[in-house]
């Protein structure tokens, strides 16, 4: 056994939890400097029917941890690392013209197209 008593064991727990604790104090103190974006989402091309009824034109609004407009679960999920990534200012490198705005297909053959643009709080 690695440790001959039960203190050490419970010095090594104790200061795990410590270094775990302080780690995500750091963490959330450092989320909440960061630069919050608007996430709008905008149907721009529809292939074939949607059964969720997206309509070119449609806008999804992503702002303060509220989502305002109808939008697909199955297109959510897949989004969803894409939209925390521009909330939080993040660049792609395949967005060289425009680091603001991205295309983003429906994961279901593609039958829809999103733009996903990012802006400043209103």
């Amino acid at each position: 056994m690695i440790f001959s008593n039960r203190t050490g064991l419970i010095t090594l727990i104790f200061s795990f939890l410590l270094i775990h604790l302080y780690f995500r104090i750091m963490i959330l103190f450092l989320v909440s400097y960061l630069p919050y974006k608007r996430i709008e989402i905008e149907v721009v091309k529809v292939k074939e029917e949607c059964p969720t009824g997206h309509e070119v034109g449609n806008k999804i609004i992503f702002e303060n941890d509220f989502i305002e407009g109808k939008l697909c679960h199955t297109a959510l999920y897949c989004m969803l690392p894409k939209i925390f990534a521009m909330k939080y200012e993040a660049k792609f490198p395949w967005c060289s013209d425009n680091p603001d705005s991205d295309i983003h297909s429906c994961p279901d053959k593609g039958k829809v197209t999103f733009k996903i643009t990012r802006k400043e709080l209103e």
